[in-house]
């Protein structure tokens, strides 16, 4: 019996820490892109720290509105939680303009 039991706790805890560890964090970003554009785009990730998520941003790139056309992430001005608000105002009228 105490088997069992050791071996359901074993089960419940394991597959929490799994749960724990894969959670997504949706985050949202005031971009300049190469082409000096500037745009708010989402992302989500699993990493642990966002600062280090957020670092690597200028070595990717984010496809365009239309599906296709991909610009390289020259700089990042701005990153908040999903349901923050962004404390630049350009972020925050640029986000107003963006279709979600």
């Amino acid at each position: 019996m105490k088997t069992i039991l050791l071996l359901i706790a074993g089960i419940a805890f394991s597959s929490g820490a799994l749960a724990q560890e894969d959670k997504r964090q949706h985050l949202k970003c005031h971009l300049q892109l190469e082409d000096e554009s500037r745009i708010v785009h989402h992302f989500v990730h699993t990493e642990k720290e966002s600062k280090e998520f957020i670092d690597t941003l200028t070595e990717r790139s984010v496809f365009m509105a239309d599906g296709v056309t991909k610009r390289k992430i020259i700089a990042v001005y701005e990153c908040v939680d999903i349901k923050d608000r962004f404390k630049n105002k350009d972020a925050v009228a640029l986000e107003k303009n963006t279709p979600f």
